[in-house]
């Protein structure tokens, strides 16, 4: 008896009782054997057969006289018994190693479980949709899934889905105060069901809506979730066409099916701004008065969360063509990443066709407002913009430190931009400990169905302010 067989009958002896996360990493590892090994004859288009071995489906159906792959009798497996007698690969091709033939046989024992032909955003929403459909009516709403499909790509290294979802267990900790239970929608784990309930992420009436200065109504209804959507870059470059279309009552304030769980476990994670304002946003739950909001520097990310400034938005997909940055000088023509406190400045736009603009202004505390600019219409060319006509900005430092950042948030389209909407959390704004203020979040509520946030045009502009 060969070692090889000797693995296959110790492995496919009892299915042993395995983990969803056992079993998914089972699944990723065989498809990465069988694609590797096999796929060039039996792959997306079989030369040899009809069978291809990305589609689990045909793999392990019971139609052929010898099943190639029977989790109830294992060892009956032709697939086994091929590699077991060296039939295949044929010829001179390179033959999997015992440890992989090992795998692939607690992969048959364990159930063969299913694994797509590729993993890509749209086996991750159809994945999505059919694990929403089984849900009953009353829970739906609350559901929202996460995905690691977008790091398994042919031809490299199978990443360790067991680390990646440890991070991101302890990044929903981190960000709900508690621990928070995933469930895996797909045989190979790599697509997570959460409810928000559990996390305590379901309340919509966690924020003010603050519309041209005031309080347009007592609540918003936007979620913790929501506040962790608003700063997905992924959503308008990835669900498009058909697979954006699978979840449309999940969308919340932004139509994301299924978000990047990675980028989620980054961004959320222990110690990072946003995990700070989603604790801050649940704390709003408690009954009593309403607690004191989190310490300033939220509204973007830094180095510690891996992501620029910029990322906060979705990538242009209008590409480049328009640039901002911050001048001084007598005349307004020297380039400044800094300014004094009380020291004229102005935006200068430049930009290779005609734009429409809104701004927003940023301060370092997190307090955001509409910003208006002297022209909210600019030609093909270089233009500088204060305020109003002729007049520049001025800051200020307002916290006890020797310097602030604050922002400028341009949105340019050629079409018109809606007045974005703030929104303000309904923490305490007159809290004692004047370190902390209320989150202040953006979106957009426009009137016009034709507006699509998604083509605008976005540059953030950030300025430090020294006393």
């Amino acid at each position: 008896m060969t070692l090889t067989t000797t693995l296959l009958l110790a492995a496919t002896a009892a299915a042993p009782d395995l983990s969803p996360r056992d079993r998914g990493d089972l699944a990723v590892r065989a498809r990465d054997i069988l694609r590797r090994h096999c796929a060039d004859c039996h792959g997306d288009k079989p030369r040899r057969g009809d069978v291809s071995v990305l589609d689990h489906g045909k793999l392990t159906a019971t139609a052929y006289p010898v099943p190639l792959v029977d989790p109830a009798d294992p060892p009956r497996s032709l697939l086994l018994e091929l590699l077991r007698d060296g039939s295949m690969p044929p010829g001179g091709r390179p033959r999997p190693t015992a440890a992989e033939v090992k795998t692939l046989a607690d992969w048959v024992a364990a159930g063969a479980p299913g694994y797509p032909s590729r993993f890509d955003d749209r086996f991750a929403a159809d994945a999505a949709f059919t694990d929403w459909q089984t849900q009953y009516s009353v829970d739906k709403p609350a559901m929202r899934y996460l995905s690691f499909a977008h790091l398994l790509r042919d031809g490299a290294p199978v990443p360790d889905l067991r680390a990646a979802e440890a991070r991101l267990r302890a990044a929903l900790q981190a960000g709900a105060g508690k621990e928070v239970p995933l469930v895996a929608a797909d045989p190979a784990a790599t697509v997570f069901r959460l409810d928000l309930r559990k996390a305590g992420w379901d309340k919509g009436d966690l924020f003010d809506r603050v519309e041209k200065g005031g309080v347009k109504n007592n609540a918003h209804p936007l979620t913790a979730f929501d506040v962790i959507l608003l700063e997905y870059p992924f959503a308008d470059a990835t669900w498009t066409g058909d697979a954006g279309k699978n979840l449309p009552k999940l969308a919340g304030v932004r139509k994301v099916p299924v978000v990047r769980a990675d980028w989620l476990a980054d961004t959320l994670a222990a110690g990072t701004s946003l995990s700070d304002d989603v604790r801050a946003l649940v704390a709003l739950q408690a009954p009593g008065d309403p607690p004191c909001g989190p310490r300033p520097g939220r509204f973007f990310h830094g180095p510690a969360a891996g992501r620029p400034a910029e990322a906060w938005y979705a990538a242009d997909p209008e590409g480049g063509g328009f640039t901002a940055e911050v001048v001084t000088g007598d005349t307004f023509a020297t380039p400044a990443a800094e300014v004094k406190a009380k020291q004229a400045h102005k935006l200068r736009v430049t930009s290779d066709r005609p734009l429409r603009l809104r701004a927003l202004r940023v301060l370092a505390d997190g307090h955001t407002t509409p910003q208006p600019l002297e022209r909210d219409a600019i030609p093909a060319g270089t233009t500088t913009l204060g305020p109003r006509a002729n007049v520049p900005f001025v800051a200020a430092v307002t916290g006890d430190g020797d310097s602030e950042r604050d922002y400028f948030v341009l949105f340019a389209s050629e079409a018109e931009v809606p007045v974005p909407t703030i929104l303000r959390s309904r923490h305490n704004p007159l809290c004692e400990d004047r370190t902390k203020h209320p989150l202040s979040r953006f979106l957009f509520e426009p009137t016009d169905p034709s507006f699509d946030p998604s083509r605008l045009v976005r540059r953030v502009v950030p300025v430090t302010v020294r006393k």
